[in-house]
């Protein structure tokens, strides 16, 4: 095996409370997974919110942008599960997240919308107490120029979901580049690492495709099922 990649708990650890909850942050904390994904939008106020989509329709019991709500509107909103069954988490902003997961947890924050450099420098704000704990991603190429603009030394990586853009963001030289994880090839992660980049790989859950990422060598994974994958890693050590 090349390396032994970063275990990343996709919308933290959501086997049993919802995807992007407190709850399943502090899940996979205490499971030993430190490395958390999360989906950031603005509230009405720019306030940094942890949802993955910009709707609430799929994952609470209400309905509307998440941008026309106030943080105290959004504090009353649950979250659903995958089967539709209300729970008692509510949607909530990144820093009550980072403050209820403790000192242990590492974020992997992804800013979804387009060219908000407001929001880049919100959560950029809120990890500057501890900024070694905070990996940025986007889809969106000037959110992340803005963020290396606002902090060079900024650990960030750029999201993609296409060959077209694979290629791209190898070209460009991004320090991390994060990618579907069936457009990865040894080749790729290969010229990347020979460049001095890091490679990540989305959203990897079966055992097949955990094996073909890990063998490839990359530097993390992002998963729904952590703990498969940290099984996997502890055979083959």
């Amino acid at each position: 095996m090349k390396n032994t990649p970063l275990i990343v708990a996709h919308r933290g650890w959501h086997a049993v409370p919802p995807e992007n909850s407190i709850p399943a942050f502090q899940a996979a904390v205490e499971a030993g997974f430190r490395w958390v994904e999360c989906d950031v939008h603005a509230a009405v106020d720019g306030t940094p919110i942890i949802l993955h989509d910009a709707e609430l329709d799929r994952m609470t019991n209400t309905h509307g942008n998440v941008a026309d709500f106030t943080v105290a509107e959004l504090r009353q909103v649950k979250l659903k599960l995958p089967d539709g069954q209300l729970t008692s988490a509510y949607v909530p902003t990144l820093q009550e997240a980072v403050t209820a997961a403790g000192q242990q947890a590492l974020w992997l924050v992804e800013v979804k919308p387009k060219n908000s450099p407001l929001l880049v420098e919100k959560v950029l704000k809120i990890f500057e107490p501890f900024p070694d704990r905070l990996a940025l991603q986007s889809f969106d190429l000037p959110n992340m120029d803005a963020a290396w603009e606002m902090n060079p030394k900024l650990n960030g990586a750029v999201l993609v979901e296409s060959a077209e853009r694979l290629v791209e963001a190898n070209e460009r030289n991004y320090p991390a580049i994060h990618a579907r994880h069936d457009l990865l090839t040894s080749d790729f992660v290969n010229s990347v690492h020979q460049r001095g980049g890091l490679v990540g790989a989305w959203t990897v859950n079966k055992l097949v495709d955990l094996r073909r990422i890990i063998g490839m060598g990359a530097n993390a994974i992002i998963t729904d099922f952590p703990d498969r994958l940290r099984e996997m890693l502890e055979r083959n050590n």
